[in-house]
């Protein structure tokens, strides 16, 4: 029995044991396996807290975040989205691939693309043309990327978009102003060029000038020869204008207004076009009589005739046409609100072609500084900016008419004056007389001599020097002597207005006039500042000079003349 006993009493230890060991094992995998439900409570709570975050970050972003299959079907785009096209939700998953490549031009782009990432390749970057609900085209630089499932396939297709439209403009916009500077650039060089031409320009016609009217002079009244010298001092005096025109091209000139009779400066503007423009191009003039008359500058007024002929000239191209340029007086009664024109009297000047025309688009910009229809090089955009420019600080009107294929039509509207029109040739008149000394200065030796000419048949004593220091030593050596100084602007080594300042150093009171073809190192308002009395522009008219030295020694002088 007590075996038997025994036999049991060890059976249960053992299967007792088994018990232990058992319930421990359970016990410990339970405790593993909470554990591990608790590392994935905690993933799970950490993925959603990643999720919501990632969610807040496409929802709040200035990108455009889109899922869609390789059929194009959408499967999510973030609300920025919805919001930036101007479509609800239920719409813009309708309308997203049409607003995506509503530009037929880049539909092919699109496809090549689209076709590239559904192989498994992400692509770089490229640029959509979208559009709002409200009709409004916007730039997108898309940037793509394949989804794969486990075989490498492309099964979705995630997208960002963001608008670069603003970027783009201001890029245009840079590139236009760049395009500009390089302008202005040209033009600042154009107008230094000018400068240099006028000043070597201007000494030639001094010279021709000079003697042609010094033979006027030595030639008898009735004499043959006499015509044919008034012509020749007529052509310098239109030359001058020429000159004074294209300083006004390089901006070195200011606008002198005076009372015009308008009929003859365009009269003379059409001679000179006449010559330049191309023998297809038939020119038809319509004045009236008794033009009334306007304040305004001759070359300037010159200048709106050029450029809108020129404007004209390339409208008609190869073709036969007519430019007509018609001049008359207009009354106006009441305001006219579309040309904001006052009742009054006006100068009414149209310029007609039968060219091309101009369209709607285009007509808005015409006068937009740089704005240009030709290729490069045979424009700057600068024509029909300088015109309505001379309008405006005329204080006149411009209006414009256009049918495309038919011509355009410019009319421009000056307001008249109650005063007599100023020759604009002066007329050889006797010049004033004088008997005071005299210091001419220019490095032109033949102009010193014309000069030097000039003023002695007009009573004065006159030394001359072409050499500036020389000068500022006779000056210094007995400055009592001189009763006036007369100096060119530009000389080598010292520069008129230098000389000037030196001198009136030596002497406060002595007059002096400075007189130049060119100069942009000094105004003429900065020179009288100085101390200088008069400023005159080359090629020097004897009358001009004349009465300039007569008008400054009578003013300026209270000495009386040397013997």
């Amino acid at each position: 029995m007590e075996t038997e006993l025994e036999k049991a009493r060890t059976e249960i230890k053992y299967y007792k044991k088994i018990a232990e060991r058992t319930g421990n094992l359970y016990l410990r995998e339970t405790e593993e396996l909470s554990k591990i439900i608790t590392r994935l409570k905690q993933t799970e709570k950490t993925l959603t807290k990643s999720e919501q975050k990632l969610r807040n970050i496409i929802e709040h972003s200035n990108e455009l975040f889109y899922l869609h299959d390789t059929d194009h079907n959408l499967l999510y785009v973030s609300p920025k989205s919805m919001e930036f096209f101007g479509y609800p939700p239920d719409e813009v998953k309708i309308k997203w691939m049409e607003l995506m490549t509503s530009n037929p031009i880049n539909q092919a782009g699109f496809e090549i693309t689209l076709k590239a990432i559904q192989t498994g390749k992400k692509q770089k970057p490229y640029i959509l043309e979208g559009r709002r609900k409200d009709g409004t085209n916007i730039l997108l630089e898309i940037e793509e990327s394949p989804i794969t499932d486990e075989n490498g396939e492309t099964v979705l297709i995630a997208g960002a978009a963001r608008d670069i439209t603003a970027r783009r403009q201001a890029e245009e916009e840079k590139e236009k102003l760049e395009t500009q500077l390089r302008q202005s650039q040209k033009m600042e060089a154009i107008g230094t060029m000018a400068g240099g031409i006028a000043h070597d320009f201007n000494n030639i016609l001094s010279i021709i000038l000079g003697n042609t009217e010094l033979a006027i002079r030595d030639v008898p009244e009735l004499h043959p020869v006499k015509e044919s010298l008034d012509e020749v001092r007529h052509a310098c005096l239109r030359a001058k204008d020429v000159v004074r025109q294209l300083l006004s091209f390089g901006r070195n000139s200011e606008m002198r207004l005076r009372p015009l009779d308008i009929s003859i400066i365009l009269r003379e503007s059409l001679k000179l076009i006449r010559s330049t423009l191309p023998s297809n191009i038939k020119i038809r003039q319509d004045f009236d009589e008794d033009i009334w008359t306007i304040l305004g500058d001759p070359t300037q007024l010159n200048q709106i005739l050029i450029n809108l002929s020129t404007n004209a000239a390339d409208a008609i191209g190869s073709e036969d046409g007519i430019l007509n340029v018609s001049l008359e007086n207009v009354e106006l009664l009441r305001h006219d609100p579309e040309l904001n024109l006052e009742p009054g009297r006006y100068v009414k000047i149209s310029i007609r072609d039968t060219g091309i025309g101009i369209s709607a688009e285009l007509m808005e910009r015409i006068f937009d500084p740089y704005f240009t229809t030709k290729e490069v090089g045979r424009g700057t955009g600068m024509g029909l900016t300088v015109v309505h420019g001379i309008v405006e600080t005329h204080n006149g009107r411009i209006n414009i008419s256009s049918t495309p294929g038919k011509g355009t039509v410019f009319e421009i509207f000056f307001r008249s004056i109650d005063a007599a029109p100023v020759d604009e040739v002066p007329a050889n008149n006797t010049p004033p007389h004088g008997k005071e000394t005299i210091l001419f200065v220019d490095d032109e030796k033949a102009i010193v001599k014309l000069n030097k000419t000039r003023l002695e048949r007009l009573g004065y004593q006159v030394l001359g020097t072409s050499d500036p220091h020389k000068a500022l030593e006779m000056f210094r050596y007995k400055p009592i002597q001189f009763d006036l100084v007369i100096t060119d602007m530009t000389m080598p080594n010292m520069m008129g207005d230098e000389l000037a300042a030196e001198m009136i150093k030596i002497r406060p009171d002595i007059p002096i006039i400075l007189c130049t073809g060119f100069s942009g190192r000094i105004s003429e308002e900065q020179v009288l500042e100085k101390g200088v009395r008069a400023f005159i522009m080359k090629p020097l008219e004897i009358q001009e000079l004349a009465e300039t030295v007569r008008n400054v020694l009578d003013a300026g002088s209270s000495r009386e003349p040397n013997s």
